[in-house]
């Protein structure tokens, strides 16, 4: 079965995990993979983080935190960088179908990214982010600001009391705790490395500042 931009499938509405068992569904040669991916959805009004849960050459699903509307013109960037780039085709709730701009090739993308995820050299996508943090240290608590965020780390700006491989715990204002330690340090910045990273699902409720 393909994906269906013109018509609203069912919600996703309990976003529960598909397992990426790399299930495929045919019909007149086209294709749909479902998957379970993180990735950053940008518009002209905003960017957070989403996740992808349907891909096939001419488009994909996926569930989001921030505004979407038909006919909004997005990009999709993927866990090895890749920019995809598209139109909103419908939404419904969270969940919104993108028509791609230009078809791509599913099974090469994806065997890609699949390489890239056991590469030693793969990064967590990075939303550029400024958010409070309490952060607890054998220097006590401060307040410092969140300013990039991924599903294993936070990028902070501190006072400069910050020391590779400290151990810290991060407190967001939201309420969600994590241990974690420094990964490194220089200046005023520091890349925290969580201990116990962010399930896929938690990023939805980052989001960016809002764009002028």
């Amino acid at each position: 079965m393909d994906i269906d931009f013109s018509r609203h499938p069912v919600a996703d509405q309990d976003f529960q995990e598909r397992p990426a068992s790399g299930r495929t569904e045919r019909r007149s040669g086209k294709r749909t993979k479902m998957l379970f991916k993180v990735g950053i959805v940008e518009s002209a009004q905003s960017h957070s983080f989403c996740l992808i849960k349907e891909i096939s050459n001419e488009g994909m699903r996926i569930v989001h935190s921030n505004e979407l509307l038909p006919g909004d013109e997005v990009s999709v960037t993927l866990e090895d960088m890749t920019v995809l780039k598209g139109r909103i085709a419908w939404t419904k709730g969270r969940t919104s179908g993108i028509r791609l701009d230009e078809a791509i090739d599913c099974d090469r993308l994806l065997l890609q990214l699949s390489l890239e995820r056991r590469s030693s050299f793969a990064r967590a996508l990075r939303l550029p982010i400024d958010i409070p943090v309490t952060v607890l240290s054998v220097n006590g608590r401060k307040e410092m600001i969140v300013r990039d965020i991924s599903q294993r780390g936070l990028k902070v700006e501190h006072d400069g009391s910050f020391r590779e491989g400290m151990l810290v715990h991060v407190i967001l204002s939201d309420g969600r705790e994590r241990p974690a330690v420094a990964r490194w340090s220089k200046g005023h910045f520091a890349g925290l490395l969580l201990l116990n990273p962010f399930h896929p699902h938690e990023l939805l409720s980052l989001k960016a500042p809002q764009k002028d």
